[in-house]
């Protein structure tokens, strides 16, 4: 979220109007090259009237849905259809600890929506889930990783060392 991104149309058109569901966005006569928004998105788009690609700035969790770009060329109608999914990058998650006389229970936690975690050490298998439970051993000083990911091709990772949670 806050970034960009470039719509852009694969056919040719003479003139073009950009629609978020039902709502115009923006749209061009190619003839005269001059843009014109509407609504919300105004001050946010970007219509570039050569190629009718839009560019939508600060992007948000709102502007996820179907976009629409209806082409008219010489008598004809044509429409573009792109349907747009918002994904949040996973913030670094937080390692918490809790001892118990006989284990010691590791809790992963990210501030983000639809987030799968995993742990990992150098000397156990990979575990899935936001919490593991080890056996509680003094001299243990293994590190734990816990890798938090989503739907983004992006993950972020916190650390623990057990024998800090004394």
């Amino acid at each position: 979220m806050g970034e960009s991104i470039h719509l852009k149309v694969n056919s040719s058109w003479d003139e073009i109007l950009w629609k978020y569901n039902a709502d115009k966005i923006a749209e061009c006569i190619k003839s005269n090259g001059k843009a014109q928004y509407y609504g919300i998105y105004r001050g946010r788009v970007s219509l570039n009237c050569s190629d009718g690609s839009l560019t939508i700035y600060t992007l948000t969790s709102e502007d996820k849905g179907e976009y629409s770009a209806e082409l008219q060329v010489t008598a004809r109608t044509l429409t573009e259809k792109i349907s747009l999914e918002i994904f949040t990058r996973v913030p670094k998650p937080v390692v918490n600890c809790t001892v118990t006389n006989s284990e010691v229970i590791l809790e992963c936690k990210a501030k983000s929506t639809d987030t799968t975690y995993r742990w990992s050490s150098t000397r156990s298998k990979i575990e899935d889930g936001s919490i593991i439970q080890k056996l509680r051993n003094e001299t243990d000083d293994t590190e734990y990783i816990c890798i938090a990911s989503n739907n983004l091709p992006t993950w972020s990772l916190a650390s623990i060392a057990v024998g800090s949670c004394a």
